[in-house]
């Protein structure tokens, strides 16, 4: 033990006394590990770490339908909701919920904020209790009840304890705040931060004029739900499909439904997770090799130290101190400068951190990454020092182990062996590789980026400029915001600068279309495929230079109370009727019939490597939907 302290005080001197060597090469370990724990901390937060707030969260499942046509979707009607929580026997409890945008009332103006509207038992699903207050039940008089978030608690209520009972203006309509959840609680979708929650009943308060709570044909709610007991996830969707397959319903997706899945609910799934692996796949990769030029940088400054250390190393030797000692020595200066450069990486890695923590991103919805480093970070960080020290030590020890004391003595230790030579030569080789790989990296994101800017989206992007209308944030009645929305389209168009404008309920590349169940008037067996669908305007089709292969688009004549229209793509066209013409022709969502009046041609509508999807335009002037975008 006497040895081993000697040693470790030796080692910090020796260090000390190159001090430049040192902070660089402290800096430049740092840096890597630093970049490396923190692209760890963020896989770990979108893959791997529970989302803080579930009680058990395993058996906290998220259900999925999966169509004949082997289309598999996670919405689901109110009335689809209802008959599986009565019927399933599976869950403890199922609940239901849905993301909506809101607005809340201030001094000066409104606020736009995201929240959800869930049934009444959504909490008691996830296990979470309030912070203030309670949690919404199943009663008429919670239907005007509202939950805060702890972020919009403490930023536009300062944490006032005694938020509990006062009015909240959501959409113009009036409010109680009966509740503030936990500051961990963010729901189930990771990254993700509603602002607020109101019960389900309060749908067609904030939405005056929508029927969604009573519309079997519309799937807008996503369901979650408590596994009862242990039947083990494959026997519990085995058990849900059997209850589904007696309950059919037409023209929605219970009536088409071939099986159910049931997935984690705090776990990315789909394209988000396909995304979330390919996107830190390629930032792992990008940071090994960061990391692997960090280790040859330090290395090759060891080996330059190893060498001008040489005659001190040869008289140690000479004087009689052994090579295993002598390599311990070495092992610890390595150790300690990758244990100092883990803490730095981990100081510059939590500021890192809180950076991204409080980052506002450019989109709409508020993100909640909830990075954290934790112990695992910190383990993880450790392992890298580990694998640092051992790569350190490996230079000088190969140098000491093949150090020739008498020919150092003879020539003053200033004759480099060729062996150090060739190992300075490699270090070189091996720098140059990581970059090289680096840059190979860079030229398949910018391959990429190429590739997707030069894909057709089958809409004009150029000279285009987008911006929300939300008639709900003043509470105006349909009537009163329908005139608003049309006087806006005159000003706007009156403009110099603009060309031509419309208005529509989802905007292609986005995440906002509906899903209807579509089918060919008078067709046979059930409601047909499920399609996305958007509610657009006069001149939309003219607006996003979208192609019209056959026939025309919408009108202002084509309103409430006239005749229903639609306009279809290519694909739609050839799935409900194959060659012949879909002109004239009438399909049916839920109880509404259309006529096709016209035939768009395919576009991309939520990607741009998506394969070719059916898709349909409904007139927005014969629905009135309170929130548009110009």
């Amino acid at each position: 033990m006497n040895d081993l302290g000697r040693d470790i005080r030796l080692a910090c001197r020796a260090l000390a006394r190159t001090p430049g060597f040192l902070v660089v090469s402290v800096l430049v370990v740092g840096l890597g590990i630093a970049v490396v724990t923190t692209v760890f901390s963020l896989a770990d937060s979108l893959l791997f770490r529970p989302v803080p707030g579930i009680r058990d969260p395993d058996a906290v499942r998220t259900v999925s339908a999966v169509f004949d046509d082997g289309t598999k979707v996670n919405t689901f009607s109110n009335p689809a909701y209802t008959r599986l929580r009565d019927a399933s026997g599976v869950f403890d409890e199922l609940a239901a919920y849905t993301t909506v945008a809101m607005s809340v009332e201030r001094p000066g103006g409104a606020e736009r904020v995201w929240g959800m509207v869930a049934s009444p038992n959504y909490f008691r699903v996830l296990g979470t209790a309030p912070r203030l207050g309670r949690f919404f039940a199943a009663e008429p008089s919670d239907a005007n009840a509202a939950v805060l978030s702890h972020a919009l608690w403490r930023r536009r209520f300062a944490g006032d304890p005694a938020v509990v009972g006062r009015p909240l203006t959501l959409n113009g309509q009036s409010f109680t705040i009966i509740g503030v959840a936990p500051e961990e609680f963010t729901g189930t979708t990771r990254g993700f931060g509603p602002e607020l929650w109101v019960p389900l009943a309060a749908q067609p308060i904030l939405k005056p004029g929508t029927t969604l709570l009573s519309d079997p044909s519309t799937s807008w709610l996503q369901l979650v739900g408590r596994i009862r007991g242990s039947p083990g996830v494959e026997a519990a969707s085995e058990r849900l499909a059997q209850v589904v397959a007696h309950l059919p319903e037409s023209g929605s997706v219970m009536g088409r439904t071939r099986r159910v899945t049931l997935t984690r609910a705090d776990q990315l799934n789909g394209p988000l997770r396909i995304g979330a692996l390919g996107l830190l796949s390629v930032l792992m990769l990008a940071c090994g090799c960061l990391l692997l030029a960090a280790v040859s940088n330090v290395s090759g400054m060891l080996l330059a130290r190893a060498s001008l250390r040489s005659r001190d190393t040869a008289i140690r030797l000479a004087l009689g101190i052994s090579r295993r000692r002598l390599l311990r020595q070495f092992l610890l200066e390595g150790l300690a400068l990758s244990l100092a450069g883990a803490l730095v990486g981990m100081l510059l890695s939590s500021a890192a951190v809180r950076v991204l923590n409080r980052v506002e991103a450019p989109v709409d919805v508020p993100l909640a990454l909830n990075l954290h480093l934790d112990g695992r970070v910190a383990g993880f960080a450790l392992l890298i020092a580990l694998f640092l020290a051992a790569a350190f030590v490996l230079v000088p020890t190969r140098e000491a182990r093949r150090t020739d004391v008498m020919n150092i003595l003879r020539n003053g230790g200033q004759t480099a062996s060729r062996e150090s030579t060739r190992l300075r030569g490699r270090f070189v080789m091996v720098q140059t590789a990581a970059t090289l790989l680096l840059l190979t990296i860079t030229g398949v994101f910018s391959g990429s980026i190429r590739k997707g800017l030069g894909t057709d989206p089958g809409f004009q992007v150029k000279n285009v400029g987008v911006g929300t209308v939300s008639t709900e944030i003043r509470g105006l009645s349909a009537p009163a915001g329908q005139a608003f929305r049309e006087r806006l389209l005159r000003q706007v168009r009156s403009l110099p600068e603009v060309e031509e404008a419309s208005f529509t309920s989802a905007l292609p590349l986005g995440s906002t279309s509906s899903r209807t169940m579509v089918s060919r008037e008078g067709a046979d067996g059930g409601g047909g495929p499920g399609v996305d669908f958007a509610r657009v305007g006069a001149g939309y089709f003219r607006t996003l230079r979208i192609p019209l292969v056959r026939g025309r688009e919408f009108q202002p004549s084509d309103r409430a109370g006239g005749a229903r229209v639609a306009v279809v793509n290519q694909a739609l066209g050839r799935l409900l009727w194959g060659g012949d013409d879909p002109i004239g022709q009438q399909l049916r969502t839920g109880d509404a019939v259309y006529r096709v009046v016209g035939v768009a041609r395919t576009g991309k509508y939520h990607s741009l490597s998506e394969e070719s999807q059916p898709f349909l335009y409904l007139p927005l002037d014969q629905e009135y939907a309170p929130e548009v975008s110009l």
